[in-house]
């Protein structure tokens, strides 16, 4: 019999999956050339905001080796830092993924004016929370209410706790 954490630990890894192959994109480049950040101009209605990455103490991950996706805009090699143009006035979601195009963690960004986004295990939790099909939305006013109510709930403790522990169990990068 399979425990409820461990059921819980397969579910988030199939959620994870199914949402990073949504999320993969055409490459530009061949493998064997060095990549370097280019982020392109801000669109009207964008704001280039600065990105963090947090893959927690002891993870084998190296936030450098993620590649981290907002919207349609590709940033490769990031490092811990780095930044993606986000609409204004759109819910967005936000995957720092390995080689592979496997997620490793999630955010959602509903309507942001300024100010850093720090990927991590809780936004991650969070982001799996709010992508469920009873709340998914893409009207940012409700996206920050269902946020707020998300990030008050003593239950997301749990989850967090689970997403946290498969970011420092999962392979190196």
């Amino acid at each position: 019999m399979i425990s409820n954490a461990r059921r819980a630990s397969r579910c988030v890894g199939l959620t994870l999956l199914l949402i990073g192959a949504g999320c993969q994109h055409s490459e530009t480049t061949s493998p064997d050339t060095p990549e370097t950040l280019v982020i392109p101009a801000p669109a009207p209605g964008e704001i280039q905001t600065p990105v963090r990455l947090d893959v927690g103490a002891g993870s084998p991950i190296s936030p450098g080796a993620l590649k981290l996706t907002a919207g349609i805009h590709e940033a490769r090699n990031i490092g811990a830092t780095g930044a993606a143009n986000l609409d204004t006035a759109a819910v967005q979601l936000l995957v720092a993924g390995d080689a592979n195009g496997i997620p490793v963690m999630l955010g959602v960004v509903a309507g942001r004016a300024s100010g850093e986004v720090t990927l991590n295990a809780s936004s991650t939790a969070e982001a799996l929370v709010l992508l469920s099909p009873a709340l998914a939305t893409s009207d940012p006013v409700i996206s920050r209410q269902e946020l707020s109510l998300i990030r008050a709930s003593s239950k997301l403790t749990a989850l967090k706790t689970l997403v946290s522990s498969g970011i420092a169990a999962a392979p190196a990068t």
